[in-house]
């Protein structure tokens, strides 16, 4: 897959953030993606506190993290490919034409 990408406005961030699961709001926030941690017991430690605060206060005190926010693609490439017994394996590639709705679909050799 091929395209343009965009980075989402912070409000379509913020926007989505608040559809999300409870459980997946109160995960993000448990969890620095890739930072050591001593052992699993530290996250669900946090992820307890977090539980204990929404109790407490509400379901608004789990804000979205400030690096958390999403992005868009714009795509105008996709090739497909599924392998067959004979191997003569199917590869369908989907081409957009310029700036118009118009998709180009092409059967390539594998």
């Amino acid at each position: 897959m091929e395209g343009k990408l965009e980075k989402l406005p912070l409000e379509a961030a913020e926007a989505y953030w608040y559809q999300r699961p409870l459980k997946s709001r109160i995960g993000s926030k448990v969890s620095e993606q890739s930072k050591v941690i001593s052992n699993r017991q530290y996250l669900e430690d946090k992820r307890e506190k977090l539980e204990k605060l929404v109790v407490e206060e509400g379901e608004k005190t789990i804000t979205r993290p400030e690096d958390w926010g999403g992005y868009r693609l714009c795509p105008n490439y996709f090739e497909f490919w599924q392998g067959q017994s004979d191997r003569i394996h199917d590869r369908i590639v989907f081409e957009k034409k310029g700036n118009e709705m118009e998709w180009l679909i092409k059967r390539l050799s594998p």
